[in-house]
């Protein structure tokens, strides 16, 4: 990456600059109420993992931030279930809508978004589709095949049922 005085810089100096940035925004007085969290994406640099990702490994400067703000500033995994406040809230950062609608028995009674999202009620799971359900004629379907480290499927898991479930998705907009 090349800033505008034609400097290189690498993603984890661009990461440490939006941290200090959101720093500076959101934690300038120590009265904020603000509470930040960030997830890894499939399709980040720095966090080049199948899901479940870890969280981001923090350079010098956001690990003093981190500890600094604790309970307000949080590096979380993808997929994810933390309680914030009183409310359970889980955090999937791929499109897993897309890829259960695709990937489910179409019913003329529901419409494919809310099948999907009753599987990952019913299952317990943040992505309830087994990657060998995906076939190579059906690859040319997804923009992108998600990829997991199936011997950390228990990280999809969860036992209590999140108040929110906040995800991406390329499908019509639901709530």
């Amino acid at each position: 990456i090349v800033n505008e005085r034609n400097a290189q810089i690498t993603y984890h100096d661009l990461f440490d600059s939006f941290i200090k940035l959101i720093d500076e925004m959101f934690f300038i007085g120590e009265q904020t109420n603000t509470q930040v969290i960030i997830t890894p994406s499939l399709s980040d640099e720095l966090n080049y993992y199948p899901l479940p990702q870890p969280p981001y490994e923090v350079g010098t400067y956001v690990n003093s931030i981190v500890s600094q703000k604790q309970k307000k500033l949080y590096l979380l995994g993808n997929p994810q279930i933390f309680q914030m406040n009183e409310i359970i809230v889980g955090i999937a950062n791929y499109d897993f809508i897309k890829d259960m609608s695709a990937n489910c028995l179409r019913s003329r009674s529901k419409v494919p978004i809310d099948s999907a999202l009753e599987m990952i009620l019913y299952q317990h799971s943040l992505y309830p589709v087994l990657q060998n359900t995906i076939t190579n004629e059906d690859a040319d379907k997804f923009d992108r095949i998600i990829t997991s480290d199936i011997s950390k499927v228990n990280k999809f898991s969860f036992d209590t049922l999140p108040d929110i479930v906040l995800t991406p998705s390329a499908t019509n907009t639901f709530i």
